[in-house]
């Protein structure tokens, strides 16, 4: 009889349970929950419109005050789907982390070691495929087509995605690596995330909650006034992009329409539809001969072709990690023997 190795099962359930507690916090601190594409209906009154000054808290406060948008049941079940695979694959990478650089927590040696090839090898691999299975989970579940703002942006957002990763969790891996053992690192990693989205969620909701998508940038429209002033130069900032597990408090990896830039600003004439509907994009900045950039491209252009390596590829990590769980069954069962 086949057994599964000690602690696969007990690290794929953590991940995916962290995951999808981490997701449903997101959502239900988010103010404002809907998406970008669609255009909103708010009615202000004339006096509003010409003389209000409007933040992007008031805004959020105006548009969610109705009712609480039900949870994204789709989303979430996404995410608790990657914990499954992630706690898995994350199970083994410590495993044989171990197994390699050595057990020996008190060595700074030995803690240096793994921390440079978890920044260098196991998390720029998290990233891509992080990004790779929610793109391509979202392209299988809903086979909807963006209007182009995608293309081009994949490896862009995994290079903002790998620096945030090395920003937040660096100094913590240090310290998880040095204190804790190895059945516990997935558990330490998770919780690590867990508090990470729910501080990032509140203090995005105190903000105003002006919530994007991965790679999404924040513009300030010019009003009539502003361009008849001379003041006609679109304001933008980046949307912070989040780490690791985190990544889930924005999941998207689309560049789309934006709302207001952070701050008061007044606004003579206030069209929040035509606002909502205009969308900015960032010029291409990934490389024509980049894999990602190939892909990202053959996202918008053909999904048939793309589910097809997306599922090739899932099969693939699935064939991957069977055969490390089966080697490791083989030498187990001949070190009994």
């Amino acid at each position: 009889m086949i057994l599964l190795p000690p602690g696969l099962i007990t690290d794929s359930l953590t991940c995916a349970t962290i995951n999808t507690i981490s997701d449903l916090c997101a959502q239900r601190l988010a103010p404002l929950s809907v998406p970008l594409s669609v255009p909103l209906s708010v009615p202000l009154s004339m006096e509003q419109t010409m003389n209000t000054t409007l933040t992007t808290s008031s805004l959020s406060t105006m548009l969610s005050s109705s009712s609480l948008p039900l949870p994204d049941i789709q989303r979430t079940f996404t995410y608790l789907t990657f914990g499954l695979f992630d706690g898995c694959v994350s199970h083994y990478w410590f495993s044989q982390l171990d197994a390699t650089v050595g057990y020996d927590m008190t060595s700074p040696v030995q803690i240096a070691e793994k921390v440079l090839l978890d920044a260098t090898v196991y998390t720029p691999i998290w990233c891509a495929w992080f990004l790779l299975f929610m793109e391509g989970t979202k392209a299988v579940l809903k086979r909807r087509e963006d209007e182009g703002g995608n293309k081009g942006t994949f490896g862009e957002t995994w290079l903002e995605l790998y620096k945030g990763n090395l920003g937040f969790f660096l100094p913590l891996t240090s310290l998880i690596y040095g204190f804790v053992d190895v059945e516990g690192r997935v558990l330490a990693f998770g919780l690590a995330s867990l508090l990470y989205t729910t501080v990032l969620s509140l203090w995005n909701a105190e903000r105003g909650g002006d919530e994007g998508d991965v790679g999404d940038v924040l513009c300030l429209v010019p009003d009539d006034d502003s361009v008849s002033a001379g003041e006609n130069k679109e304001e933008c900032s980046p949307i912070g992009v989040p780490t690791r597990s985190t990544a889930m408090f924005n999941p998207g990896v689309r560049r789309i329409g934006v709302r207001a830039k952070w701050g008061v600003r007044k606004l003579s004439k206030f069209d929040l539809d035509e606002f909502l509907d205009t969308p900015f994009f960032e010029p291409d900045k990934v490389s024509d001969k980049s894999p990602m950039k190939w892909f990202a491209d053959l996202l918008v252009d053909d999904y048939e072709k793309a589910e097809i390596i997306y599922v090739g590829a899932i099969f693939a990590v699935l064939i991957g990690v069977g055969q490390a769980w089966l080697r490791e069954e083989y030498h187990n069962h001949i070190n009994l023997m």
